[in-house]
Parts: structure tokens; C-alpha cells; sequence
């Protein structure tokens, strides 16, 4: 602050990351904003500098290309993740996203165009009976629990405190969000995020069960009227899975970012990415 006014500020959430049988404190570092008036005097250089200080691990997700670049010079270091897939219940929207501002009066033909396409490839999904039942955060808890220690990626880890706090949502701040589970290995939490309709997070054992998913969520999508869905692919099978069913690969990979100075994350390679791990989607 200066004068009372304040000038900048650094959003810190604090989470727990499990990286093969460790678990750190950590933080996501996000909305980085300096009073533009005052911008390169180092204002935003001295909230990075105060935040690391902590004794945890600060990680960051798709920063803008300033604040990358203020990372980058701090020390951070990047790590491969997720890839976002997308379906486009209305191509139109997706299109007027994608195209140059000279050209997106095309969006909505092109839109019609590849609408019969899109439905050809969702009539394998239609709403039929599934093996997934709706339960609540506490049902869903143990299987993804267990789910995330067979995993030796470094990822955050979701704990009862963690799907509490995220799944159960905030009053006037964020709706709780739709949980389904079947059998053991297999869930998702999912719900609307208008226009989009997210898959926050899932693990199907089989790709009976994955079918029996994506029914679900595109009959969730459908009447919530979102105009597009998505949904993290954290391997190949996982990809090759949702290319299969119709889903897109976004030219926008997921970008995390880690700072963990004399810590043993510093060797992982691939950070399992999951849509409510940061302020993603709130």
C-alpha cells in the first residue's frame, strides 16, 4: 500500500502437493495486479519476492505473459501437464473463439456446417442407463483418495479438507459441484461453468465405465445449456480416449509452473492437472 492506497496485490492459496509418497505445503501464485500507473518500478518484483519467502512449495497456472516472465527471472521452472480437450456443443461459439476478429462473421455458417458432425459423434452418448450413481463429497472421497496414490506424478492432492472446501462450494461465491461414482476406481466431478461444462475431475477404470461417463456429462452439459465441454487429459490413453468420443485438443496446453528450491519436485516431470486444483473456474 502507499498513502493508504492500494497499489498491487499477489493472490496466495495454499494447498498440499503430493509428489510419489511426499507431501509439501504449497501455494498457487495467482492475480498478479499493480496499479498501471505505477507498473515497472518493481512493485510486482517485490510481491513474488515476499510470497516465495514462505517455507513451501509456489506454483503457478497459465501466467499471463508478464507475470511468466517475472516467474521465469525468479526461478520458477516449468512442468509438462495436462492437455485440455474440448467438445463444442455449439461450434459457432467455439469457432467465434478461434478465428481472427476479421473473419469470425464466419463462425456462425461454419458452426451450422460442423453441428451434424459434433451430433453424429454425441449420438453414441445419448442418455441411456449407467453404472454411475450421484452421491455426495464424502462418498466420493475414498476413490479418489485412492486413485491419487497409485499416482506418483506430482499433483494436488485431494483430501477430504481440499473436495470440502472445492466441491462443496462457497455461499455466494461458488455452487457445489455434481459427484457420481462406480465401483472403486471410478468417479467424476463435473458441472456447469456457463458457457462451458467441466469435468474438474475423473478416473474411469475401464472404457465401458468411460462411455457410461461421458453419457452422463453430456446429458448434464446438454441441460444446463452449455455451449462447449471440457475436460483434462493427464496421459495418452486418456487422450486417445476423448479424440475417440469427438473431443478436441486445445492449441492452449495447460502451463503450471513450480518454484520448490531444495525440494524433490524439482526432478518431476509431468504435473497431473485437475480444473479445481487452483482458482481455475471459481
Amino acid at each position: 500500500m502507499r498513502e493508504g492506497k492500494v497499489i498491487g496485490q499477489l493472490g496466495l492459496i495454499p494447498v498440499r502437493l503430493k509428489y510419489g509418497k511426499e507431501i509439501f505445503d504449497a501455494q498457487w501464485a495467482c492475480d498478479l495486479i499493480v496499479d498501471p500507473e505505477l507498473r515497472k518500478k518493481g512493485i510486482g518484483n517485490l510481491l513474488f519476492e515476499d510470497g516465495i519467502k514462505r517455507n513451501m512449495i509456489t506454483l503457478g497456472n497459465n501466467p499471463s505473459p508478464n507475470a511468466k516472465a517475472l516467474m521465469l527471472s525468479k526461478g520458477f521452472k516449468y512442468i509438462r501437464s495436462a492437455a485440455r480437450m474440448t467438445f463444442p456443443l455449439d461450434p459457432s461459439d467455439l469457432l467465434n473463439w478461434v478465428l481472427p476478429s476479421n473473419i469470425k462473421f464466419l463462425s456462425g455458417i461454419s458452426g451450422r456446417i460442423l453441428k451434424p458432425y459434433f451430433n453424429s459423434k454425441r449420438k453414441k452418448f445419448k442418455s441411456r442407463k449407467t453404472e454411475f450413481e450421484y452421491c455426495d463429497t464424502i462418498a466420493t472421497a475414498p476413490i479418489i483418495s485412492l486413485c491419487q496414490t497409485e499416482r506418483d506424478q506430482a499433483e494436488i492432492l485431494h483430501d477430504i479438507e481440499f473436495l470440502k472446501w472445492r466441491v462443496d462450494g462457497l455461499e455466494n461465491f461458488s455452487h457445489r459441484l455434481e459427484t457420481m461414482k462406480s465401483g472403486e476406481k471410478s468417479y467424476a466431478v463435473h458441472s456447469h461453468f456457463h458457457p462451458y461444462y467441466n469435468v474438474y475431475d475423473w478416473n474411469c477404470s475401464d472404457e465401458k465405465l468411460f462411455n457410461d461417463m461421458l453419457s452422463e456429462i453430456f446429458t448434464a452439459a446438454v441441460k444446463s445449456g452449455a455451449k462447449t465441454i471440457q475436460i483434462m487429459a493427464n496421459n495418452p490413453i486418456e487422450e486417445k480416449l476423448l479424440k475417440e468420443a469427438g473431443l478436441i485438443r486445445s492449441r492452449n496446453t495447460e502451463t503450471v509452473i513450480q518454484y520448490s528450491p531444495g525440494k524433490s519436485i524439482d526432478s518431476a516431470e509431468f504435473f497431473h492437472f485437475s480444473y479445481y486444483d487452483t482458482d481455475n473456474n471459481l
